[in-house]
């Protein structure tokens, strides 16, 4: 009798409602820090210092010499986002400052009087990339004057300067650097299996639980009756 009772119960199933329930689909969001489109006017934009729209104290100063930019530099907690040199006999500069915190805060540095190849030292010395560059002569020399940012982190961005070059060189650069629209298919591809692939291991994942809980229930049931039908044995 029991071994009857244990084996109905085994085979015993419970109802299923025939309705699917709706299913919260996952969505992964992709972010390469090296290529990654962020909004103009965000602090990470490649234009920031020209896009961004949150109120700041900002200057600008012409005619002015180094020690003077120096000094507003300090006194302000500024930092220096678009520079002129306005004559090298002696230097004077025009300059626009802006705050140095909140959205605008960052690393930088500015130099002037550099060689070409004084200028790739920075940049690789100083793992930067070039916010503001101006080109002018001392004499017969070439000379360039440069405001630099980090470009690691968070503020990391893939690009390119170049120097003494023709406009059709540059729009031929332009044209070749410019993303291949495979990559963007693929990319998007890409990020379609990702999501794919989550909302199976969210399925599979629920599935289990269930499984588990269901397990669970029928071992329980199972007990409860044994409990009842061991003493109505025991009393017949």
């Amino acid at each position: 009798m029991l071994s009857a009772l244990l084996q109905k119960l085994s085979t015993r199933r419970t109802p299923r409602s025939q309705t699917p329930r709706p299913q919260p689909r996952a969505r992964l969001t992709l972010e390469t820090l090296e290529d990654r489109v962020v909004p103009s006017g965000s602090p990470l934009a490649a234009d920031a210092e020209r896009s961004l729209t949150t109120p700041t104290g900002a200057w600008v100063y012409t005619g002015v010499d180094a020690a003077f930019l120096g000094q507003r530099i300090t006194a302000d907690n500024a930092r220096i986002t678009d520079l002129e040199v306005d004559s090298t006999a002696p230097y004077k500069f025009t300059a626009t400052l802006v705050k140095n915190t909140g959205d605008y805060a960052k690393g930088w540095w500015w130099f002037y009087d550099l060689t070409g190849s004084q200028l790739a030292a920075k940049l690789s010395q100083l793992q930067a990339r070039i916010l503001d560059l101006e080109t002018y002569s001392v004499g017969s020399a070439q000379r360039y004057a440069a405001v630099l940012v980090p470009n690691t982190g968070a503020a990391a961005k893939t690009w390119w300067y170049y120097t003494n070059i023709s406009q059709a060189t540059l729009a031929s650069k332009l044209e070749r650097e410019r993303p291949e629209p495979e990559q963007g298919r693929l990319q998007a591809s890409y990020d379609e299996l990702r999501e794919w692939a989550l909302d199976l291991e969210r399925q599979l994942k629920e599935i289990t639980a269930t499984r588990t809980w269901r397990l669970a229930t029928r071992y329980w049931r199972s007990r409860e009756a044994l409990k009842r039908a061991l003493p109505r044995r025991g009393g017949s």
